[in-house]
């Protein structure tokens, strides 16, 4: 590959990044809120559970993933919470017993802010320990 090609190539690359509005969204969200966060001394844990509670309420008998569709602003929060959301995720995780709808959004929340795969796991609870055991 000529140095032209490879200055092609990379110029292509980077202009479709540069053209993709929303490519760097949820990070700068996710920058904004912690900011907010930290300055504020905000305690997140209330406003995590009631997203959750909210979420999870919205139909009692649904899949996790039609809990999530239906309350899409909600779960679009907890994203932008970011590492709050991981870290009380995580405490609840290591608690044990989250093996309900909450656990699997919680895990479903995790799983796309650590950009680790769900792997098919049955629970939230499965989600967590295969993560944690993966970590050692």
């Amino acid at each position: 590959m000529t140095k032209t090609m490879i200055k092609k190539s990379l110029r292509a690359y980077i202009s479709g990044d540069a053209l993709d509005s929303q490519k760097y969204v949820l990070a700068q969200v996710q920058s904004c809120y912690a900011q907010v966060v930290a300055d504020s001394g905000l305690d997140t844990s209330p406003i995590i559970a009631s997203l959750l509670e909210r979420i999870c309420s919205a139909q009692a008998e649904s899949s996790p993933y039609a809990l999530v569709e239906n309350s899409p602003i909600e779960y679009r929060e907890l994203l932008y919470y970011g590492q709050y959301t991981v870290d009380y995720c995580m405490e609840r995780f290591a608690a044990g017993g989250e093996t309900g709808a909450e656990g699997y959004v919680m895990a479903m929340a995790c799983s796309e802010l650590l950009q680790v795969p769900l792997d098919g796991a049955e629970t939230g609870q499965d989600w967590y320990d295969g993560y944690i055991s993966s970590q050692s």
